[in-house]
């Protein structure tokens, strides 16, 4: 209309989910609907059986290539801590403490959160620092995966990577790279490679 300015289209779709809400919460309330609709449609988050991830254990270690050790390590970082792929690709080689057994993992909101690893991914982790990026080769500060370019390696790649071998190892059901964190929310502790963060890692969304 003339002389009145229109909303902005993310104001109209918040009063649009507000009264939504309210609505659903007013039968709720009366008795019209038992539960909120959505929870019907709503999907379980996609995981890994069991023996998808031995069919990606099995299929990994027979690649021998540089690339083919950082996913095989990536992997069951992954599997074994359940934090995001954003941060895993975001730590630097300082950030392994192989001693202690530790990464030191940035947490939302700039804080630091230490993971516990058991043997087996410590001794990836050894053997990947001294094979592949060794600590001598950009200092502590230096990005623990790479690009082929020695470039921060990104997530797409390794997405990407995680897609076309499910698909070569068979593995059907719709699965992504983010399937891993949820799979090690549902596992329990993977034998050889657990965490036992500080805080929980999955309750602190890391």
């Amino acid at each position: 209309m003339p002389g009145r300015s229109l909303s902005a289209p993310w104001r109209v779709g918040k009063k649009c989910t507000a009264g939504l809400l309210a609505a659903r919460w007013f039968y709720v309330d009366s008795g019209g609907i038992k539960d909120n609709p959505a929870r019907a449609t709503a999907e379980e988050p996609a995981t890994l059986t069991e023996a998808g991830v031995e069919r990606l254990r099995t299929a990994l270690p027979d690649r021998t290539e540089t690339l083919a050790q950082c996913d095989h390590l990536i992997f069951e970082l992954l599997l074994g801590t359940g934090i995001r792929l954003g941060l895993l690709v975001g730590l630097n080689v300082g950030d392994v403490d192989l001693k202690a057994g530790t990464l030191q993992i940035r947490a939302k909101g700039g804080g630091q959160e230490r993971v516990f690893l058991n043997p087996m991914p410590v001794r990836m982790l050894g053997r990947f620092l001294r094979e592949v990026a060794p600590q001598g080769n950009g200092g502590p500060q230096a990005p623990l995966f790479r690009s082929r370019w020695g470039t921060r390696l990104g997530p797409r790649p390794i997405q990407l990577r995680f897609a076309a071998l499910c698909r070569k190892t068979g593995i059907t059901r719709r699965v992504s790279i983010h399937s891993i964190r949820h799979t090690f929310a549902t596992r329990g502790e993977p034998p050889g490679c657990t965490t036992r963060p500080e805080t929980s890692t999955w309750s602190n969304g890391l």
